[in-house]
């Protein structure tokens, strides 16, 4: 036996070139031996089972203006920035202020902190 499961969904689409009423459809097969021997019962042929959605689906096509672009390009490059300024100062941090917190004193020559901050 086998079955065959159609759905099919109307469509709107509207792009800068083109707009069209069109449908979209999914189809899921199952096959089954039927063996009356073996104890598998039924009709033995093809069967095919609609569903059509009472839905409408609508594809927009939009493109983002060029201003919202430039700044979101922006808060990436800025959040780059950010990031690497934090990781370059994780070494600072954790050799010359957490002795302090530790209760012992260390202290850097200038040329150290100088190297450590690319001065």
């Amino acid at each position: 036996m086998f079955q065959y499961f159609i759905t099919v969904v109307p469509t709107k689409l509207h792009t800068y070139k083109i707009s069209a009423e069109t449908h979209q459809f999914s189809v899921t097969e199952r096959e089954r031996v039927i063996n009356h021997a073996a104890g598998s019962h039924g009709v033995s042929g093809i069967f095919m089972k609609y569903d059509i959605s009472s839905l409408m689906v609508t594809v927009t096509e939009e493109h983002m203006p060029f201003w919202q672009f430039l700044v979101r390009l922006c808060g990436i490059i800025g959040g780059i920035f950010s990031t690497t300024g934090n990781i370059s100062a994780f070494p600072l941090v954790t050799c010359c202020f957490l002795p302090l917190l530790l209760k012992a004193e260390i202290t850097f020559p200038p040329e150290v902190i100088g190297k450590i901050f690319l001065v």
